[in-house]
């Protein structure tokens, strides 16, 4: 019987999603690590879902993207 790779969970892909926004952003673990003011240590284990994404991981993340891709708060689309 062929065996197939276990079904991904939500942390799977969240932690997908960051190494790939991350890449996007041609930025090193280090860097956006630095960016978010987390350790890159931190980032990496985030990246493999091995730590908590609690309320940590979202102001990191947000951090992060406004830099990256400032919002227009006065925009009304």
């Amino acid at each position: 019987q062929e065996q197939r790779p276990a079904p991904a969970t939500h942390i799977d892909h969240i932690a997908q999603r960051l190494v790939q926004t991350r890449l996007s952003l041609g930025l090193s673990q280090a860097e956006f690590g630095r960016r978010a003011g987390i350790a890159a240590n931190t980032l990496n284990q985030w990246e493999r879902a091995k730590g908590g994404l609690g309320c940590a991981f979202a102001a990191m993340l947000a951090a992060v993207l406004t830099d990256a891709h400032p919002v227009d708060w006065d925009d009304d689309n």
